[in-house]
C-alpha cells in the first residue's frame, strides 16, 4: 500500500488543453500569448490595409463611399420644365393689373421714383413698385380704375423726363426689352387745320 501522499492539483493553475490532457499554468499563460499575439497581428493587418486604401483612393481622388461618375449631374446638362398652358394663365392672373415702367434719361431712386409716381396718379387703391432691373420696374395695381388711368391717360412725364409705360407681359426679360416707342411733341408752324384736328 502506497502511503505517499498524492499531489493534490489545484484547480485555480490548471486547465483543459484541447480537452484531452490537463495544462499547467506556464501552458495556459503561454497559449493565452500567442492568442493575444495573433489577434494583434490579425488588427495589424486591418490597419495596413485601410491604410493603403486610403492612400490609393486619395492619389486617385476618388473612393468608394463617393458618388459614382454615372450618378453624378452633369454640369453641361440642360433642363426644361414645361408648363401646362392652364398653369401659366394661373400664374399670370395676379400680374394683370400691372404695367412696365421705364425713366428715360436720368434715373431717380426707388423710393424717390415710387412718391413722385403717386403724385402724378393720385392711386386710389394700394400700389406695389417692384425694381426688375436694367432700370425697369413693375407697378401692380389693387384698383382696376388706378391700373386703367396710368396705362391709358398719358403721356406721363417725371419731371422734365419721360416716363414709359407699357402693359404687363408674361416672359418679359428687362436685359433684352428695348424701348421701341416713344412720345414726342413736335410743333408744325401754319399746318392745315384739318391735318391736326379730328373729331
Amino acid at each position: 500500500m502506497n502511503n505517499t501522499p498524492q499531489e493534490t492539483e489545484n484547480p485555480v493553475i490548471t486547465y483543459l488543453r484541447g480537452n484531452s490532457r490537463k495544462k499547467s499554468y506556464a501552458e495556459a499563460t503561454l497559449d493565452a500569448v500567442m492568442h493575444k499575439t495573433k489577434l494583434e497581428d490579425a488588427e495589424t493587418k486591418v490597419d495596413e490595409e485601410v491604410e493603403s486604401e486610403s492612400e490609393r483612393t486619395g492619389r486617385t481622388g476618388k473612393s468608394e463611399e463617393q458618388p459614382r461618375e454615372e450618378d453624378q449631374m452633369n454640369n453641361e446638362e440642360e433642363w426644361e420644365i414645361h408648363v401646362s398652358a392652364d398653369l401659366k394663365r394661373k400664374m399670370s392672373g395676379p400680374w394683370q393689373n400691372s404695367i412696365i415702367l421705364k425713366l428715360m434719361g436720368k434715373q431717380l431712386v426707388y423710393r424717390a421714383l415710387q412718391t413722385r409716381l403717386a403724385g402724378i396718379w393720385h392711386p386710389t387703391g394700394n400700389t406695389h413698385l417692384i425694381d426688375i432691373g436694367y432700370r425697369y420696374f413693375i407697378m401692380k395695381f389693387d384698383a382696376l380704375k388706378d391700373y386703367h388711368h396710368a396705362l391709358m391717360d398719358g403721356p406721363w412725364f417725371v419731371g422734365e423726363q419721360y416716363l414709359h409705360v407699357q402693359a404687363w407681359e408674361a416672359n418679359f426679360h428687362p436685359s433684352t426689352a428695348k424701348v421701341t416707342t416713344t412720345v414726342v411733341w413736335i410743333r408744325l408752324e401754319q399746318l392745315p387745320i384739318e391735318y391736326g384736328y379730328c373729331y
